[in-house]
């Protein structure tokens, strides 16, 4: 992502977000996730406010993903799958249209099975790779409050912030310096690992108009006692071109 520096300029970040690996050869045949989400909504005679309060999402939130206006993270998705008691077919289906793998190893356990220590890292890699791709600003502010703690840091080659709002800006930095350049959009590489506190996983981030990665990099995470992150730490691999 790109970032600003405390004199107001504008530098590129080397610590772009997580990479959309949007599967190119069926993308143009799938329907969008949240018009899937909103068939077996009905299907299942939910409203909204609901389904909303079964997942423990809000409904703002539901509504926006249903739309377009929101990209759901890989937890949210699996959430709301399995809240409409979706047979695993269709639950792949939702990640697939969300551009996420499948969780074909996932769907024959019991609820409560589903989520090992590295489901439990890929779920706050997701969770943090949608915060960038998140537009709606009071939305943003809520996901970097439940994501970091009060003094939490983000940190780049060329930035480092500390505190909620500053986090928030810097996410709006970059959806508007990527909003100028293109459409964009990260993706996790579903590879996070971690123990002791700290997590790692990589991302990339790809273009929505024919797919090909513009960037990819990996984040480090440093976790506090209440799982929320304390300090991420960005790295790059692959710089973007512009």
């Amino acid at each position: 992502m790109e970032s600003q520096n405390g004199d107001g300029d504008r530098h590129m970040s080397t610590s772009y977000m997580n990479g959309v690996g949007r599967r190119s050869g069926h993308a143009h045949i799938r329907r969008p996730v949240g018009e899937l989400l909103r068939h077996w909504r009905e299907q299942r005679r939910l409203t909204q406010g609901e389904l909303a309060i079964r997942a423990e999402v809000s409904t703002r939130h539901l509504s926006f993903v249903e739309t377009g206006r929101s990209a759901p993270s890989r937890g949210m998705v699996r959430r709301l799958a399995e809240h409409l008691a979706l047979p695993p077919p269709e639950w792949d289906r939702l990640l697939l249209a969300a551009g996420f793998s499948p969780d074909h190893h996932l769907t024959h356990q019991a609820p409560n099975e589903r989520r090992p220590a590295m489901a439990g890292y890929n779920e706050l890699a997701d969770r943090y790779v949608a915060l960038w791709n998140e537009k709606d600003p009071d939305l943003v502010r809520a996901a970097v409050a439940e994501l970091w703690t009060e003094d939490g840091e983000y940190v780049n080659e060329v930035v480092h912030v500390r505190g909620h709002q500053a986090i928030a800006e810097q996410v709006a930095f970059a959806q508007q310096y990527y909003a100028e350049r293109g459409s964009f959009a990260f993706r996790s590489s579903n590879d996070a690992v971690g123990h002791h506190h700290t997590v790692k996983f990589g991302w990339v981030l790809v273009s929505t108009e024919n797919g090909e990665a513009a960037s990819i990099g990996s984040n480090f995470f440093v976790l506090a006692e209440d799982g929320r992150v304390a300090g991420s730490y960005q790295f790059i691999d692959k710089p973007p071109a512009f």
